[in-house]
Formats: structure tokens, sequence, C-alpha cells
């Protein structure tokens, strides 16, 4: 049977938060500076030797809702949403972009940029939701920063045993350069709709060729870039996806 995604190890570049960052850790992948913690009092001790604010992330799945950042200490102990084993990590400042590619095994092909908006309320505010909707637009990542990105990130994930059929990497583009916050083994929600909304390429058989594990020849091709205006679903250089109601808060 010929399927599109990950083996059952690596799906856990996404279903553990922790076994993310030790495996990015392993590979030199470009990521904010982390420590784990079994334990709230394991917790506060790795606290120690971070500046706040901090990222706090539950290991495992939490339907994108399961990262907090703090301010001060009694932001963290206040935090509503992450549990214990979870990652603390460095504040990352930047452009947040989501990047996906395509791979058969052995090759990469890359789709177009795009950008979620996770949380709740207007302004950038509020609790972090699975999403509050999508846009893909070609300029948010230049040429250079997509070749980096692919070089540094997603090929030495791809040369690993077992490499998903999508590597999804959520990234900061920080004055440090592209940082990975995640990985995803799937294409993202909501951003696949403004993606498929663009692209001109037989999917179908670009799945196929992943499945098959020969990419060879399968270049994705997109709307080209001719204006700029916004429409509400797709112009020739942008689509918007914003979902009627996708996650409680």
């Amino acid at each position: 049977m010929a399927i599109v995604g990950p083996t059952a190890a690596n799906a856990a570049l996404e279903g553990s938060k922790i076994h993310a960052k030790r495996f990015m850790q392993k590979l030199g992948l470009p990521t904010a500076r982390f420590a784990t913690a079994a334990s709230i009092k394991e917790a506060e001790d790795a606290l120690r030797h971070f500046r706040y604010p901090v990222v706090l992330k539950t290991d495992g799945l939490a339907a994108g809702k399961g990262v907090a950042i703090a301010l001060n200490l009694m932001e963290v102990r206040s935090a509503r949403n992450p549990g214990v084993p979870l990652v603390i990590e460095e504040f990352l400042e930047g452009e947040e972009v989501s990047f996906i590619a395509l791979c058969d095994g052995r090759r990469a092909v890359a789709l177009e940029p795009s950008q979620d908006h996770k949380r709740a309320f207007d302004g950038d505010q509020g609790p972090n939701t699975g999403g509050m909707g999508a846009y893909s637009d070609s300029r948010i990542l230049s040429e250079a920063d997509r070749s980096r990105i692919m070089d540094t990130v997603h090929m030495p994930v791809v040369r690993q045993p077992g490499s998903p059929g999508f590597l999804y990497a959520g990234l900061m583009i920080t004055a440090r350069g592209p940082e990975v916050l995640e990985f995803n083994v799937r294409l993202g929600d909501p951003e696949t709709q403004p993606l498929m909304m663009r692209i001109e390429s037989d999917w179908a058989q670009c799945l196929l060729a992943a499945a098959r594990g020969d990419l060879r020849g399968h270049d994705v091709t997109w709307s080209p870039d001719r204006r700029p205006a916004w429409s509400w679903l797709r112009t020739d250089t942008r689509t918007i996806c914003q979902p009627a109601a996708k996650s409680r808060v």
C-alpha cells in the first residue's frame, strides 16, 4: 500500500516535544536553548538558568494549546495549560513562519511558506488555540532563506531513516537566522487550505511519487506572483484561510 506519512518512530517528532527537542539537539539544528522537567520542582530549578520571558511546552499532543509564555515565576506557577513533563525554552523574538516540505525518504520538495495565527483575540492577544486562520504569501521568505532552511533544517531530518511524507517546520525568523520551534509530520492545519488554493501541479501525482520513494522530476508549481491585492480566499500572490470555527479556547 502506498502511504504518504512517517514511520511510528518518526511520528514522535510531533507526538513528543521532549523527543523533538532532543532530536534537534542531536542533529545540530538551529533551535531555542531548552531544558526538560519531569516535575514542578525540576522546572523551578531549571528556570534559574533562563531569563524571562520563558516558553513552557507540555510534552505530547495538546491540540495547539499546550504552550504558555511566562513573564515571571508567578506566571509559571499559574500557567493553566502546561503540565509535566514539559520543555522550558528561551523566548525567541522574530516573525513566525510555517515551511512545509513533501519528502520521499531521500529528497524533499519545498511548498510555499505560510503563516497561521493561534492567538484567540485581535492584536495577537489571548491564549493559543489550534489556529484562528492562515495565509500563504511567496514573499514571507526570500529565496536565500528558503535555501538556508532546506539545507539546515529539512534535509538533515530527511536523511534520517523513516523520514516523514511531510515535514512541517514551525520556524521563528530571528536576528540569528531561522530557528525551529516545532516539527509536525503532516500538512499543517489551517495552513493546508491556503496552500491548496495556490497549487497548480497535479498534487495526486506528487503524493504518489513521494509514497513510491522517488520525487525526482516532481517540482511543485504555484500560482504566479502578479498582484499584491488581497481577496477573501485568493489572489495571485496570497491566499487567506479563516475557518468559521476552529477550536475552543
